[in-house]
C-alpha cells in the first residue's frame, strides 16, 4: 500500500514535471514567436518608412550616335518586325513564341511573345505614338509583373543620327517597387546599350537611304477633278518649275473660286536621268468641275490600283522610293501600266526640315 501510494506520488510529481516543461517549452516558443512577428513587422514598416525616400517615378535611358540618316533608323524602330535584328531581350529566347498584329508600321502595331525563358517571360508591346524621324512611344505589358512605358527619341545630326532609348514606370506606393527603382537605371541600362549598339552596327552597314526599310503597299485611288500644267525642265530645276506652275493654276482655282480638294501633286510621263531632262504635269485637285484657260487644263482620274510608298525627306533624294516601289512590283509580279506621280503633303514654306518632309509616291498598276 505504502508502495503504491509512492508510485502514484511518484507518478503525480512526473506528471507535473512534464506539464511545467511543455507549458514553459510553449511559452518560450511563443516568446520567439512574438519577437519574429515583431522584427517582421518593424521590417515592413521600416522598409515602407525607407521606401518614402525614394521617388515612385522610374526612369532609365541609354543614347547613342548612329552614323546614319534619320529616316534609316527610325524605320528600323517603328516596323516591330525589324526588332529581331537588334533586340537584346529577343535573343534571349530564340525559341520564344512571337506574333504581330495590327498595322506593319506605326500607331496600332502589337507585338506579343510567350517564353519560358524568365528574364524573357510572357507580354505585349504596342506601338502608342509615332512621329516620323522624331519619336516613338510604346505600352509594355508583362504577364504577372505590371506595365511601363518606352520611348524612342530621334535626333538628325547631318549625316548622323543620336537615338535616346528609354524606360518610365510609376511605382505608386509599392515600397519594394520604389526601391528597386532606384537601381533600375544598372539594372536595365547594359541592355539598352547592347541594342543600341545592335542598331547602331545594323543602319550603318545599310545603303544610305531608304529603300531597303520602306514599306511598298496596294491602295486604291479615288476618283479626282484637278487641274494641271504640263511643262519640261532639267531635273536640278524641278522644284523652281513646280512652284511657277502651281502659280499659273492658282490663278485658275481663285478666279472660279474652286477649293482645293487635296495637297499639290506633279505626274512625271519621263524622267531621263542622262539626258538630264524630265517631263512632269504639275497639278491640283479641286472641289468641282472647271474650266481650263491656256496651259491650265481640267481632267479627271479615275480610281484605280497602285503601288504607294511614304517617303519622308529632301525631294531631290526621292529616288530610292521610286526604287523600292520597282523592286516590289517586280517582286510580286505586279505591272505598272502609266506614269508615276508624287503627292506633296508638307509644305515646305513652314516646314524647313526636310527630315519631316512628306512625299506620298503612286505608280498605277494592274
Amino acid at each position: 500500500m505504502v508502495l503504491c501510494h509512492a508510485w502514484a506520488t511518484f507518478d503525480s510529481n512526473l506528471y507535473k514535471c512534464k506539464l511545467y516543461y511543455y507549458i514553459n517549452q510553449n511559452k518560450s516558443q511563443m516568446k520567439i514567436l512574438k519577437y519574429l512577428v515583431i522584427g517582421l513587422v518593424s521590417l515592413v514598416v521600416l522598409v515602407f518608412i525607407v521606401s518614402m525616400f525614394f521617388s515612385s517615378k522610374i526612369h532609365a535611358e541609354r543614347s547613342v550616335t548612329i552614323n546614319a540618316p534619320v529616316d534609316v533608323v527610325f524605320a528600323q524602330v517603328n516596323t516591330l518586325k525589324n526588332w529581331p535584328k537588334w533586340d537584346p531581350w529577343m535573343s534571349k529566347d530564340p525559341n520564344a513564341e512571337n506574333t504581330y498584329e495590327g498595322p506593319e508600321s506605326g500607331v496600332g502595331s502589337i507585338h506579343k511573345w510567350k517564353s519560358k525563358v524568365r528574364e524573357v517571360g510572357s507580354g505585349a508591346m504596342t506601338l502608342t505614338s509615332s512621329v516620323p524621324n522624331e519619336s516613338l512611344d510604346f505600352k509594355l505589358e508583362f504577364e504577372g509583373r505590371g506595365s511601363s512605358m518606352a520611348g524612342f527619341k530621334f535626333k538628325a545630326d547631318g549625316p548622323n543620327t543620336m537615338v535616346t532609348w528609354s524606360l518610365d514606370m510609376d511605382a505608386g506606393m509599392n515600397p519594394i517597387m520604389r526601391i528597386m527603382g532606384s537601381m533600375m537605371d544598372k539594372m536595365i541600362g547594359p541592355d539598352f546599350e547592347k541594342g543600341l549598339n545592335n542598331l547602331k552596327e545594323l543602319c550603318e552597314k545599310m545603303p544610305k537611304g531608304i529603300e531597303t526599310a520602306m514599306k511598298v503597299e496596294e491602295t486604291t485611288t479615288k476618283d479626282q477633278m484637278m487641274l494641271i500644267v504640263k511643262d519640261s525642265c532639267k531635273i536640278e530645276d524641278i522644284g523652281k518649275k513646280l512652284g511657277s506652275l502651281y502659280q499659273e493654276i492658282g490663278k485658275v482655282v481663285g478666279a472660279q473660286k474652286l477649293e482645293m480638294a487635296g495637297a499639290p501633286f506633279a505626274i512625271y510621263p519621263k524622267f531621263d536621268k542622262a539626258a538630264d531632262q524630265v517631263v512632269l504635269e504639275a497639278g491640283i485637285s479641286v472641289n468641282k468641275k472647271a474650266e481650263g484657260k491656256g496651259a491650265v487644263k481640267y481632267m479627271e482620274m479615275k480610281s484605280g490600283k497602285a503601288a504607294k510608298v511614304n517617303y519622308y525627306g529632301d525631294y531631290m533624294k526621292s529616288e530610292v522610293a521610286h526604287n523600292a516601289i520597282q523592286d516590289w512590283v517586280k517582286a510580286n509580279n505586279k505591272k505598272i501600266i502609266g506614269a508615276p506621280w508624287e503627292v506633296y503633303v508638307t509644305d515646305p514654306m513652314t516646314e524647313k526640315d526636310t527630315a519631316k518632309w512628306l512625299t506620298e509616291i503612286y505608280y498605277p498598276i494592274e
